[in-house]
């Protein structure tokens, strides 16, 4: 039965696919007038959608049949449970009332977020209406929780997991746990099969805790929640002669808090999925009871005191394989060959990402193998992918997928995309959830803050990993990645759910148009990644052809140059026009020939994201006005594109927009004219802004701004930027603004003094120009106290008295870089108190600088300080030792300061505490400044 429901599921999801097809084809036929050629020159008709819908009708009929025979066999024979795939053990009742807005909210998701009002598409728009009531209809027969949840899994089963690390987590939970000051409720959180449990099951048996309560408990919650019988289970291990039996919900919650009363307790509450969960069990428990959550949802954790449960490390991971596949006694020559059975145990560890579930798992499977000969074996399966180690992650992850909700699994299926510890860019990601329909927006909300909010549930599930987050900075500049076994899950699941995503590598071991060709031999391929390893072979111009069933039904296209070093590949013939109901295309690191993009774009008439990076081309065609429903359009770091006047206003639904960058020799050319920006009352980002190349002619319109970058070189166009954000850009959630040499700053000019306090209010700031003693002149407190600024770089600034002690009062300052000679005097001091949320300080180049004091009690949250070519530095500052957050040093091009940090060195002592300190003596090289947010966004 369950195999028929998903079959169902599957054949109901392809139906409302296919009808957003006709949708966005009928979209694209009423505007191809819009177009100055045919756009449908292969025959594509309202008659054929007619035809399309008529065979859709039919097949409905069909289905609601078989839909219709599954309901009543559910119905009366009461197995809802065993579709769900639950254990034959008692379960509660479910209600197979269906909430209407759920269900239209799910047609939605499937047949996607329309173009045109179907009230504007006369009676087909009347037949997609019915369509999508019929399959409404089906889903709540069928029941919206077997469609939400997916295909149904196995009991999982326990393993033994020796336990290896993880004392310092265990000793901080004991600690929290008996000690009566502390909060109540403690929560161990992290991702599934990372050690949570067994973490939970040292503290429950240590011997402090043991002596401390005198009463314990340990209840598993679960996904399918039943309170009664958890309270029971509860009250049967506090007092196990109470008799629970019986009682109700109220009458229980009285023994309970009375057993509580009177006796030290200690609960594990274990597997628990949601907040609500806990609302519903907290009145039962007494405010003196200590409470241990165990959970994979950072929502639920942060109930109380939370801690991170992380991986293990590759020590910690091989010593764990050990035991559990008895490596040592198993193999009789394991001394001899240790250190190759040993590199072998890393390499397959690391396959498992370091997961310890995973490493069980794989301890189990190497357990039966008796020589080094049959672990060699075992080896080289577990590096192609062991079927049954892969099998066994999987069934404990997909716990985690199976519990997001429905408009949480398109978003993560399209994660699938992504290489293995490859970098994602959150705001990137987020746009193209847009692009693709996957973001459901209601009222005044805007998509982007809801896309953002489903990625940020992502990383609460723990299902997506955070390598750098700025809470401060709005999420501009998050940067995620998934776990190897969660991407290889996520890779399952999307081939399973027939999510239809592809992804390919052009190796250049064949010709580019056989592989293109065989990438979409599919009729089912909607997402197609296409990620170049080398340069593209020429070919004649006649290529395969590919049918054009085949590209229709491709919705995001990406085209990569993954060549290490990323040089220019030509851009390769791949028939562009035939991809009708494109939208989102992406194409990186590709040289257009003749320097002009393909005349195809233009005709992608439903596009939504038009992302070009790191391409060369000349100019962008006004025919790109043709794209009505582009929503974002992305040149970063397309060198010297010029835009004509008369192109971005035509874009009504734009929203998002990055700039080209541009060297001096764009203006060379003496017909280079300034682009007027006009017409964009919608915009949200602008990025890349240019006050050579760009003027913004009704800048207080654009109250919609959210993100804003741009680079000035002169102090007019800076003032009405400045004026403007004060005035009108309320919305303004991240600023930043790179100030060059041809704006100018004198402290004996008032209203350059004016100006330049009014910087203070943009987030990230970058100032590559002289200001003197603009510091010292400028009376700061007022401004230092309302001051959004939480990142400067000052770059050949020329200051001459010690700027730390107004910097240090900048509330919200995160990274501060002082670079190029900025300051020209020779003792700067940290003074205590000062830099209070400063995380990350770069000092380079700064050639006089000979004496830094630090006092205690300053920069009490900095990690990282790199000095880079400072040569009269001769000693670290004596107050480096009161950083005690500090986790990074790196000394560069000092040698003599390099000496002292060593071991040996007579400055040991001082930074002694540092876990990582970096001495690099040959120096000349790019440093990446991770302050400048807008290089962090945009690598």
């Amino acid at each position: 039965m369950a195999e028929i429901t998903h079959i169902l599921l599957r054949q109901i999801r392809d139906l409302a696919y296919r009808t957003n097809d006709a949708i966005s084809l009928y979209a694209a036929i009423k505007d191809s007038s819009r177009m100055s050629s045919n756009f449908f020159k292969d025959g594509y008709s309202v008659h054929k959608i007619g035809s399309e819908i008529k065979i859709i009708k039919s097949e409905i009929k069909i289905i609601k049949s078989e839909v219709e025979n599954v309901r009543e066999f559910i119905e009366n024979f009461g197995i809802k449970s065993f579709i769900r795939g639950q254990s034959s053990a008692p379960q509660p009742t479910y209600s197979y009332d269906i909430q209407e807005d759920e269900v239209e909210k799910l047609v939605s998701l499937l047949v996607g977020d329309e173009v045109i009002s179907l009230s504007g598409m006369g009676g087909i728009g009347k037949t997609i209406k019915n369509i999508k009531t019929e399959l409404g209809n089906m889903i709540r027969d069928i029941g919206i929780d077997i469609f939400i949840e997916g295909q149904s899994s196995a009991p999982l089963p326990t393993y033994r997991q020796d336990f290896v690390g993880r004392e310092e987590e265990v000793e901080k939970l004991v600690s929290l746990l008996v000690d009566d000051g502390a909060e109540p409720v403690i929560s161990l959180w992290g991702m599934g099969g990372i050690g949570k449990t067994t973490i939970a099951r040292k503290v429950y048996s240590h011997p402090t805790t043991k002596g401390f309560f005198d009463s314990f408990a340990w209840v598993s919650v679960s996904r399918e929640f039943d309170k009664l019988s958890v309270l029971e289970n509860v009250l049967m291990q506090l007092s196990p002669h109470q008799i629970s039996s019986n009682l109700s919900l109220r009458g229980l919650t009285h023994k309970l808090l009375q057993v509580q009363e009177t006796t030290k307790c200690m609960i594990v509450v274990d597997d628990i999925w949601s907040v609500e969960h806990w609302g519903k069990l907290q009145p039962a428990f007494d405010k003196k009871t200590k409470i241990l959550l165990i959970t994979r949802n950072h929502k639920v954790a942060k109930i109380g005191s939370a801690t991170k449960v992380g991986l293990l490390s590759d020590d910690e991971s091989w010593e764990l394989l050990k035991r559990k596949s008895s490596v040592c006694s198993n193999i009789p020559d394991f001394q001899t060959k240790e250190s190759r059975l040993e590199k072998m145990g890393k390499d397959m560890v690391g396959k498992c990402g370091n997961l310890p579930l995973a490493i069980s798992l794989l301890g189990d499977i190497l357990s039966e193998e008796k020589s080094s000969k049959e672990w060699d074996l075992a080896y080289r399966k577990v590096m192609k992918g062991h079927k049954d180690l892969i099998g066994g992650i999987h069934r404990v992850l997909l716990q985690s997928y199976l519990d997001l909700p429905y408009y949480l699994k398109p978003c993560f299926l399209y994660m699938s995309m992504y290489k293995e510890g490859e970098l994602i860019n959150g705001f990137d990601l987020c746009l193209m959830w847009i692009a693709q329909g996957m973001v459901s927006c209601a009222g005044n909300s805007r998509e982007v803050d809801i896309a953002q909010e489903y990625l940020s549930e992502l990383v609460s599930r723990s299902l997506v990993e955070v390598v750098y987050d700025d809470r401060h900075r709005d999420q501009t500049t998050r940067m995620c990645m998934l776990h190897k076994v969660v991407r290889e899950m996520c890779l399952l699941m999307a081939e399973e759910e027939d999510f239809a995503m592809k992804v390919v590598d052009y190796e250049g071991d064949q010709a580019f148009s056989h592989l293109w060709h065989d990438s979409l031999s599919s009729t089912k391929n909607r997402h197609l990644v296409v990620n170049f390893k080398t340069q593209v072979q020429r070919e004649s111009k006649k290529m395969m052809k590919c049918h054009k069933v085949n590209t229709i039904t491709v919705r995001s296209l990406l085209l990569i140059n993954d060549i290490p070093g990323r040089p220019e590949i030509e851009f390769p013939e791949c028939g562009l026009k035939k991809f009708k109901l494109l939208k989102s295309l992406y194409i990186s690191g590709v040289k257009f020939k003749d320097g002009k993009l393909p005349k195809s774009i233009s005709k992608l008439i439903v596009l939504r994201s038009l992302r070009l990076r790191y391409c060369s081309f000349n100019k962008l065609p006004s025919s790109v006005s043709n794209l009505l429903y582009l929503h974002t359009l992305d040149l970063w770091n397309c060198g010297n594109v010029q835009i004509p006047n008369d192109v971005l206003s035509r874009m009504p639904r734009l929203r998002h927009l990055f700039f080209p960058t541009y060297s001096p020799s764009y203006f060379d050319e003496k017909e280079r004219g300034i682009l007027i920006l006009e017409g964009l009352e919608n915009l949200e980002t602008l990025v890349g802004f240019n006050s050579l190349v760009h003027r913004l002619n009704s800048p207080t319109e654009m109250t919609k701004l959210q993100l804003f970058q741009g680079i000035f070189h002169d102090n007019q166009s800076l003032s009405e930027i400045i004026h403007t954000s004060c005035t009108s850009w309320k919305n303004l959630k991240c600023g930043g603004l790179q100030i060059t040499g041809g704006c100018c700053f004198s402290s004996e000019k008032e209203e350059h003094v004016m100006l330049f306090s009014k910087l203070f209010k943009f987030q990230n700031l970058h100032m590559s120009v002289e200001i003197g003693n603009l510091f010292k002149e400028l009376e700061l407190e007022s401004q230092v106290r309302i001051s959004n600024l939480q990142s400067l770089v000052l770059s050949e600034s020329a200051i001459m008295e010690d700027p730390m002690d107004i910097l240090g009062k900048l509330p919200l300052l995160l990274d501060l870089s002082m670079i190029g000679g900025c300051f020209q005097g020779v003792e700067i001091t940290c003074s205590a108190s000062t830099f209070p949320r400063l995380e990350r300080l770069l000092i380079r180049d700064l050639p006089h600088l000979r004496q830094w004091n630090v006092e205690q009690g300053t920069m009490p949250v900095v990690y990282k300080v790199v000095i880079d070519n400072c040569p009269c530095l001769k000693i670290v500052p004596d107050g480096f030792e009161f950083l005690h957050s500090l986790s990074y040093l790196r000394v560069c091009g000092m040698p003599a300061l390099g000496g002292r940090v060593s071991e040996r060195g007579e400055d040991f002592h001082k930074v002694r505490h540092v876990p990582s300190i970096v001495v690099r003596y040959a120096c000349r090289f790019k440093l990446i400044i991770a302050c400048h947010e807008f290089e962090r966004m945009y690598p």
